[in-house]
């Protein structure tokens, strides 16, 4: 039905527990949305980084900065010319389009949303889905709505890879014109690519009855109580993984007050 981010394995962060990795994830969210000078928001994300590289790898650390690569270039393109404050970098015509001020803003947006993208990926390959609807359950949320944002979750890189089966069909077929549309300008080439579109979208509306089966078979719209035939682990190994998660946070609080 779905297909997420997921990829098994063995690393450190795979054995965690899996509410464990919420608490981590949420430190980690609250430091990023924190208004900390620039040298300390860098430290957290270098910190996020060697998580994630020590555990799953350098492939799977620059696949989520891969993805978001557009819309960092534009963040750094656009928003230096409405802060004009600081020393000027750049003034074509008298005009101040780069300043200090301007390219430290854009880097702490940049760094804020490649942060979070990272952390909530590596929260995502490291955990199946089933632990995550469980976690979310476990927290207190309702069947109905941890599915919701299971699906929410999961459905995007479904829909990611699914354009990409759709483009790459497309591009078979027009294999002679390539490279014509490729010389192209940026709005005829953003209709080149509207057949692709329109089949992505028919095909995620044909997956609407067999999703709609896959819900009803999860029991959705039942009032009974639901049963589970999958448990996350408690006692002493969960115990454990939450002190690691914790000492994981307090090292992450320390770096944050104490790094200049």
């Amino acid at each position: 039905m779905v297909s997420g981010f997921f990829r098994s394995g063995n690393s450190a962060l795979h054995r965690i527990d899996p509410r464990a990795k919420l608490f981590v994830l949420l430190a980690f969210l609250v430091v990023f949305f924190l208004p900390l000078p620039l040298p300390r928001l860098i430290a957290c994300f270098c910190a996020a980084a060697l998580l994630g590289g020590l555990c799953l790898g350098l492939r799977d650390l620059l696949l989520p900065l891969r993805l978001i690569f557009p819309l960092l270039l534009l963040v750094m393109i656009l928003t230096p010319p409405f802060h004009r404050q600081g020393v000027v970098l750049l003034a074509p015509w008298g005009f101040p389009l780069y300043t200090s001020a301007g390219l430290e803003t854009a880097l702490r947006l940049v760094l804020r949303f490649s942060g979070i993208s990272l952390v909530f990926f590596l929260y995502m390959r490291s955990t199946e889905p089933e632990q995550i609807l469980l976690s979310l359950r476990w927290f207190g949320l309702s069947y109905s709505l941890a599915l919701v944002l299971s699906l929410a979750l999961t459905y995007i890189p479904w829909l990611t890879r699914l354009y990409g089966n759709v483009r790459d069909a497309h591009n078979l077929r027009l294999a002679g014109v390539e490279q014509e549309i490729r010389s192209l300008g940026f709005i005829k080439r953003t209709r080149a690519k509207i057949p692709a579109m329109t089949s992505v979208m028919i095909q995620a509306v044909k997956g609407i009855p067999v999703l709609a089966m896959a819900l009803e078979t999860r029991g959705i719209g039942r009032k009974n109580v639901r049963s589970s035939f999958y448990e996350l682990k408690s006692g002493r190994a969960f115990l454990t993984d939450l002190l690691a998660s914790s000492l994981l946070i307090a090292g992450l609080a320390l770096m944050v007050v104490l790094f200049p």
